[in-house]
């Protein structure tokens, strides 16, 4: 019986394929979308098993970049008893522009990591801001001028090797290493921290956030609030409470993508019916000879569904295919490197398409199981 479904449908390419665009078009949608964030989930997870910490900020700053605090709360945090090191941060975003522009339509957010390379280097993480190694070159060192460690991505991207030159907020940056590209920092510089307040124009009293260890990682939730108490409107999270605060933001946001895609699966639903009502309609005398000869509505209804569950499963396969290869288009294009095609959201997609695929399939599989068998063939 499977077979003759799909050999109905060959019937009528044209017709079928009109049936599965809309659902395609929906997949297709699901995955370009979910991808990013779910590339951002993957990052976040390999950021949190390499950094085992508590991150400081401005009390109610949506952005890290936004935060504020003041230089001389490093000092206060170093002195609660159990904090091994505090190292300040810098973080903001420029528009990276290509050599001898001014400005440009093309340019991209980039990302500067201004670090206290001493402090750094007590840390368990490394002398990177996300963790990871230096491929080639080496981390930025004490006495450090403009030098810059970039990632190899951004490396590639700009065309940039070990002794290279970059140039960052006006100024030019000798490339002294190249980094791993962990985390979700996306494309980054790391600078002594004193670079990075004259590429973001930060005053010299402020530094938007601290990281800090502690000698025994099971404290880090005790000194957190030890440390909210100490600094005023200050936030102290440990990596992983920030890691399931973003996870639960990302959840809302994949819930919302979902919303969106399902309204191009729904219209793809909405083709099914018409197409398989408009296919059974045409068939009439061929199911009513199927009726005469022993067919019951059973076997009738199980047809029409088969039909429209293979509508289902190739809208499904064809869209998630169409999807991947949107996404590896796109990474280079938008300069998106984290988007991930999992192989979850693959068969999340595909899973949904065939389920659509059964619902359209419902209604057009109970009238035909209906009809009668003299009726239908005298019909022209």
């Amino acid at each position: 019986m499977l077979r003759m479904a799909l050999q109905n449908l060959l019937r009528k390419k044209s017709r079928t394929i009109l049936a599965m665009l809309a659902l395609i078009i929906g997949v297709m949608t699901i995955i370009s979308l979910i991808s990013i964030t779910e590339g951002v989930k993957g990052r976040v997870t390999d950021v949190v098993s390499q950094m085992k910490g508590i991150v400081v900020t401005q009390e109610d700053v949506f952005m890290p970049t936004l935060s504020r605090l003041e230089t001389s709360d490093i000092n206060k945090i170093e002195s609660i008893p159990g904090v091994s090191v505090a190292a300040p941060r810098i973080v903001g975003q420029i528009m990276l522009l290509k050599e001898g522009e001014k400005r440009s339509m093309t340019a991209q957010p980039f990302s500067i990591y201004g670090l206290d390379p001493a402090k750094e280097a007590l840390t368990k993480k490394g002398s990177l801001p996300t963790g990871g190694t230096i491929l080639r070159g080496r981390a930025l060192k004490s006495g450090d001028t403009k030098a810059v460690v970039l990632d190899e991505d951004t490396a590639k991207d700009e065309k940039k090797l070990v002794g290279s030159k970059i140039e960052l907020g006006g100024n030019k940056y000798t490339v002294v290493g190249l980094a791993e590209a962990v985390g979700g920092a996306g494309r980054m510089a790391v600078v002594p921290i004193s670079e990075a307040r004259d590429i973001l124009e930060v005053p010299t009293d402020k530094i938007t956030g601290i990281y800090v260890e502690t000698n025994n990682p099971e404290d880090d939730k005790k000194i957190a609030r030890l440390i909210e108490a100490k600094i005023d409107d200050s936030s102290a999270q440990t990596t992983e409470d920030f890691a399931q605060q973003l996870m639960g933001m990302l959840s809302n946001i994949d819930a919302f993508l979902w919303v969106i895609s399902t309204i191009s699966i729904v219209v793809g639903g909405l083709g099914i019916i018409n197409t398989m009502l408009m296919s059974v309609r045409e068939r009439k005398k061929e199911f009513g000879v199927l009726k005469a000869i022993g067919w019951t509505q059973e076997n009738i209804l199980q047809l029409v569904m088969y039909e429209s569950i293979l509508i289902g499963i190739l809208g499904g396969i064809i869209g998630v295919t169409l999807g991947w290869i949107a996404v590896q288009i796109a990474k280079p294009l938008l300069g998106i490197s984290i988007m991930t095609v999992t192989p979850s959201l693959a068969i999340q997609a595909t899973l949904f398409a065939i389920i659509v695929g059964v619902i359209g399939g419902i209604y057009p599989a109970w009238e035909t199981s209906r009809l009668d068998p003299i009726k239908a063939m005298s019909d022209r």
